[in-house]
């Protein structure tokens, strides 16, 4: 685990019980306990863990208590029922409120092909109005778009909107659609199956700088494994 104190920064622990509690082993900074148990009792925190061959997690909660199990020193927090699954891949999403333009294609997208070998242009800059969508979280390799009506997945869509006035274009699929019949929206898992370096690396820099120094630290601080027949991180959200 990597817990998050406001505050006092990023600590590492691990789960050693699952019970009416979460019951964890003192967090630690730089393997020195800086923090002692009686003073966590009470503190609201963020928790990321990584489950091997699955996907990386993140909740919020409240540390209930401090003791000890099987001779060691444990925090006791209280179980969450939001448990927010924030990624498959090593691709790291922010969320956002961005406003975009869809537009569908029907040609196949292929990802890191010569532009010369298909019909798609990718580097082709829309002029014409789109279908209008609001980004609510994003990554290089995807993002979460809400649009007003019933959304049909597997389609094949181009994406264009700017971030702090630079131009991005992504081209890829609707892996899933969840659809609210009472406002009549929904919400789109899209992958991206191809975008321009340049473009890639201005999101990277997007999500990056708007992460706090504690989020960044927690992800950076993670082991770098990950299953690599894991699907894309929006195929299966």
């Amino acid at each position: 685990l990597r817990i998050v104190l406001a505050g006092k920064g990023v600590f590492a622990s691990k789960i050693v019980n699952n019970a009416r509690e979460l019951t964890v082993s003192i967090p630690l900074q730089n393997g020195q306990m800086s923090v002692e148990g009686k003073d966590w009792i009470g503190k609201s925190i963020s928790v990321y863990l990584w489950r091997t061959g699955d996907a990386r997690y993140i909740f919020d909660t409240t540390v209930i208590g401090n003791g000890v199990f099987f001779g060691k020193a444990v925090l006791y927090l209280k179980h969450t029922e939001k448990l927010l699954r924030t990624q498959k891949r090593r691709a790291i999403r922010t969320k956002c409120n961005i406003y975009a333009s869809l537009f569908i294609i029907k040609d196949k997208v292929r990802p890191s092909i010569s532009l010369c070998l298909f019909f798609i242009k990718y580097n082709l800059v829309e002029t014409k109005s789109g279908y209008r969508c609001l980004i609510e979280d994003i990554s290089e390799s995807g993002a979460m778009i809400r649009i007003g009506g019933k959304g049909v997945p597997n389609i094949q869509l181009k994406m264009q909107f700017t971030i702090e006035g630079k131009l991005i274009i992504m081209f890829g699929i609707v892996r899933t659609v969840e659809y609210n019949s009472d406002i009549d929206q929904s919400r789109l898992h899209f992958e991206c199956v191809h975008i321009e370096p340049q473009m890639k690396n201005q999101i990277l820099s997007f999500v990056y700088n708007i992460m706090s120094p504690e989020e960044r630290k927690a992800y950076e601080l993670f082991p770098a494994e990950e299953d690599p027949e894991a699907a894309s991180e929006y195929e299966n959200f």
